[in-house]
């Protein structure tokens, strides 16, 4: 833990009540509180992986599911901060799923960690933003997607083309990662199946530090994301 995760700590609990409190007093989360979700099915690409107790060798696959959100909830027409959120089963140990919390952002190494609103949903690049740390090497790296080349045409994509994608099995994205200061390469495919059941997406639940132990979410804002998170969800589940 740097030294600035460590002065982090002690606001964890103030950060958490306070999204534990919007939570409750919305009904629904306090960031992206519409959205859809899919099937999903992640194919890795690269040999090289990021740390070698990672499942991320080339031809490993992994199921899960992706949720597609607004950031903020405005009206569909307006640009807003949209989300791609992967659950992928397993891929942290059996039973232990790995969530990778995307917003839409830019392309090159400084924009990568700035949110950047956008009208659809096949328009930008969508990063985590904030880094994880490689528990083996003390590396930074972020992961990412981007629309794949068939969904192009559809830039101001709304939810009604991601469902129209998904059903022409159109629905895929390049998963990317990228080092500190490093240019997005692409280490996988994320293919997009079938909507699930609107209820069972309104139950999901998306946290950075459901994660493979050798991937630590790393910095200040994401320490104050772990009981935030954990605190707002709680909030939502009470009557």
């Amino acid at each position: 833990m740097t030294i600035w995760e460590r002065l982090a700590l002690p606001l964890t609990g103030l950060a958490a009540g306070l999204f534990g409190a919007l939570s409750a007093r919305r009904g629904k989360r306090v960031f992206h509180p519409y959205g859809v979700a899919y099937l999903a099915t992640l194919t890795f690409l690269l040999e090289g992986q990021i740390d070698p107790r990672l499942r991320f060798a080339a031809g490993t696959r992994a199921d899960g599911v992706v949720r597609f959100s607004r950031g903020l909830g405005l009206p569909q027409k307006m640009p807003d901060f949209l989300g791609l959120a992967i659950k992928l089963q397993d891929l942290a140990g059996p039973g232990r799923n790995q969530d990778f919390l995307l917003v839409t952002s830019g392309k090159g190494p400084i924009m990568q960690h700035l949110l950047m609103p956008a009208r659809g949903f096949f328009r930008h690049h969508y990063s985590t933003v904030l880094p994880y740390r490689s528990a083996s090497s003390n590396d930074l790296v972020l992961f990412g997607a981007k629309p794949s080349a068939g969904l192009q045409g559809l830039a101001d994509a709304t939810f009604d083309d991601i469902a129209a994608a998904a059903a022409a099995g159109l629905l895929e994205f390049d998963f990317l990662t990228a080092g500190l200061g490093t240019q997005w390469r692409i280490a996988g495919s994320l293919l997009v199946t079938n909507k699930i059941d609107q209820d069972a997406a309104e139950g999901l639940r998306f946290n950075p530090w459901n994660s493979h132990p050798s991937l630590i979410p790393a910095g200040p804002l994401n320490t104050w994301r772990k009981s935030s998170y954990e605190k707002s969800q709680n909030a939502r589940s009470k009557p």
